[in-house]
């Protein structure tokens, strides 16, 4: 389910929206249904818009990604989240590959490398070493942007599925845009953009 906040003009459809023809077709899991329940429910991305948006187990942040990403073209996608499934990235990987996802960058939780060592070894693929970025991170924010678009998805969705209740709020706001940007590159590039001290490392023998 989704409550949008009305939007009196509305956004021409992109002339380079993005197809996943693959995906729907995907042996990982049932996406063609979830990607076909997630458009359904969030509908058409609009400028200036904001939705509240919860689901339970019906698609995974990934379905969100591409379904922005199928209205407004190929985008860039920065992302921060505490827990990364193997299906979940194998299929980010996919749109990536396809050149949908034109640039990536990613801040991890660090036992990623413990829970889902496969997912990390397919980003470490992907990304470059500058471009993925191991802390402490129980944030879940995903950034996608291009010329025309900067679309914010920030709520309780890790890119995993998940079959408990979820909640998030997507909006399409360049100032929202520039807000989680500014300290998920900070965080990226190790610049401490909380101005907080960090927690020191134990010795071996400790």
């Amino acid at each position: 389910m989704a409550i949008g906040q009305p939007e009196p003009q509305k956004a021409e459809s992109a002339s380079t929206a993005a197809r996943f023809v693959d995906l729907y077709r995907d042996n990982l899991g049932n996406i063609g249904k979830a990607m076909a329940t997630c458009s359904d429910v969030i509908g058409e991305i609009r400028h200036g818009e904001t939705q509240h948006i919860v689901s339970m187990g019906e698609w995974s942040a990934e379905h969100v990604i591409c379904h922005v990403i199928e209205q407004c073209g190929p985008m860039r996608l920065l992302m921060a989240t505490w827990s990364a499934a193997d299906a979940s990235v194998n299929r980010l990987a996919l749109v990536m590959e396809q050149g949908n996802i034109t640039a990536c960058r990613a801040l991890l939780d660090w036992r990623v490398k413990v829970r889902t060592p496969n997912a990390l070894a397919v980003l470490r693929k992907q990304l470059p070493s500058t471009d993925l970025r191991l802390d402490s991170c129980h944030a879940k924010v995903f950034l996608l942007d291009n010329d025309d678009w900067h679309v914010a998805l920030v709520g309780s969705p890790n890119l995993t599925a998940n079959p408990r209740i979820e909640a998030s709020v997507l909006t399409e706001s360049r100032e929202v845009w520039e807000f989680h940007r500014g300290w998920m590159e900070a965080a990226i590039d190790d610049a401490n953009p909380f101005d907080a001290p960090r927690p020191k490392k134990k010795r071996k023998n400790q």
